[in-house]
């Protein structure tokens, strides 16, 4: 029996019914830039080691490595979707979501 590595993955986040703890910091992706994380780098690398995932964008990934690139890091999870409930500031209700990237592009 093989395992892929979406399992290999996904038991990292949860296994042993513990639950995961996942700091999100793509809020700038739908929201532009937010006071305090401007520098995403420098706010990725304040987050505390015993976090188990960083939720980030496709293109800031790639900004933010550090943060993945050493042994016990937390992992990476990247948005691929994006969703009109985010439009609330122009009173758009609905909530859609498409998918915005691929996971190849990501």
């Amino acid at each position: 029996m093989s395992l892929s590595g979406h399992e290999i993955r996904m038991g990292k986040l949860f296994s042993n019914n513990e639950n995961a703890v996942i700091i999100a910091v793509d809020h700038g992706y739908m929201d532009g830039p937010i006071p305090g994380m401007e520098d995403l780098p420098e706010v990725v690398k304040s987050i505390d080691a015993s976090v188990d995932g960083i939720l980030t964008s496709p293109g800031m990934l790639k900004h933010c490595k550090h943060a993945f690139q050493y042994k016990g890091a937390p992992i990476p999870i990247v948005r691929l979707n994006w969703s009109t409930v985010f439009c609330f500031e122009w009173q758009y209700r609905e909530a859609l979501a498409v998918q915005a990237f691929s996971p190849a592009d990501a």
